[in-house]
């Protein structure tokens, strides 16, 4: 059977990839990338020696930890390092170059190994959530890439209540892993505000939280790596009145009937208020297919 080729990469391979690099291969720096304090000192492009990577205009050797560090920040294209390393006869990565997208993160978030409550993660690191972002979000405005989740997220996701999160959110590593696949099924997208004007979704899941509320995932576009990341996960208290608001902003962008939904609504009023929600939904989604110009010859008009 062939190797599945990704474009999700371990950090851990970009030492395999530089060190397939061959002799005399010339990578190009994009000073663009880094502090402006950092660029006047920093070589434009490496070359590639017996010794390591060299300045390539004034040939002094360049620390291979640096090098690794500009993969890592995209000061070096990881895609750059692919190309001149398929080069070396030992080269072995199934890389899927269809997509034009390559990138670098430190693990699988499922592979985070279970430790005390008070030992963290690196809160830079970045672990590979989901490899790829279903359609639905992705028409949404997300990038058609992985997401990704920080170390210092994960660690307020998984977090207990009696640790230092004030706000901890209780999951474990199995939920997690069950709201990863409930993403392509959402029960509701809704677009929220982010600081920096990036596309930011809230997606509820059919997942439940430890108190019985639907699990949400926060998703924004990464305009710097043009991957994903999540800001946060939790379970979504007063769901109803939460949707009720967002649709009265003209921000609620998907949503289904689902039986989960409708047991977030305890009360008569919230009962209510759901359907009202429901039925406004169905209505604008009508009211949207109407308005899309009528086709002619397969083409619309």
């Amino acid at each position: 059977m062939e190797e599945t080729k990704k474009t999700c990469l371990l950090k851990g391979d970009i030492k395999d990839l530089l060190n397939m690099v061959p002799i005399g291969s010339r990578l190009n720096c994009n000073l663009e990338k880094l502090p402006k304090r950092d660029r006047t000192h920093h070589p434009v492009a490496l070359i590639k020696t017996k010794t390591g990577f060299v300045n390539a205009k004034s040939g002094k050797l360049f620390p291979f930890k640096s090098v690794i560090r500009d993969v890592e920040n995209r000061v070096i294209l990881l895609s750059a390092v692919v190309e001149k390393a398929e080069q070396s006869p030992n080269f072995n990565l199934q890389i899927d170059h269809e997509t034009g997208k390559l990138f670098a993160y430190d693990g699988h978030f499922e592979d985070i190994q279970k430790r005390s409550e008070w030992q963290q993660l690196n809160p830079d690191s970045m672990y590979i959530f989901k490899d790829t972002i279903p359609k639905i979000l992705v028409e949404q405005g997300l990038a058609d890439s992985p997401a990704k989740i920080s170390g210092f997220v994960y660690d307020k996701v998984v977090a207990k209540f009696k640790t230092r999160y004030r706000n901890a959110h209780h999951y474990s590593q199995d939920a997690l892993k069950s709201i990863k696949t409930a993403l392509d099924d959402p029960v509701a997208i809704i677009k929220v505000p982010s600081p920096d004007g990036s596309v930011r979704v809230a997606v509820v899941t059919q997942i439940p939280d430890h108190r019985q509320a639907l699990s949400m995932v926060v998703l924004q576009h990464d305009q710097d790596s043009g991957d994903n990341f999540i800001c946060s996960i939790y379970g979504k208290t007063d769901l109803i009145n939460f949707l009720k608001r967002h649709q009265d902003e003209g921000n609620l962008m998907y949503l289904r009937d689902a039986l989960c939904l409708r047991g977030q609504a305890t009360v008569e009023h919230k009962i209510e208020k759901l359907e009202a929600i429901l039925e406004k939904y169905q209505s604008d989604q009508k009211e949207k297919k109407e308005e899309r110009p009528k086709k002619r010859g397969g083409h619309e008009l």
